[in-house]
């Protein structure tokens, strides 16, 4: 969204973080120092109001310390022990 509120172009920023001779090259977890510099990055663009420095400097805190989160599937694991009381089942 930040990308496109800065008027670049999705594509360009899908191959900034293009990892060669990956499984999943685009994904953004596989390379978040180019992620982190092209979000830093748009804080330098000219339009940036308030607002949009307060996205930008929470999507950068979110990036921080990825490595430590688990992973989807381990968290989906966890849940299901509790899917009852976290899902509807009935419909």
């Amino acid at each position: 969204m930040l990308t496109v509120r800065s008027k670049l172009r999705l594509q360009d920023y899908r191959h900034t973080r293009r990892v060669p001779n990956s499984d999943h090259p685009f994904a953004f977890r596989a390379n978040l120092v180019t992620v982190k510099k092209w979000i830093t990055d748009l804080q330098q663009r000219e339009g940036m109001n308030d607002s949009l420095q307060i996205v930008i400097e929470q999507t950068l805190k979110m990036l921080e310390d990825v490595g430590q989160r688990p992973e989807a599937k381990a968290v989906k694991r966890r849940f299901r022990v509790m899917e009852e009381m976290l899902f509807c089942t009935s419909c």
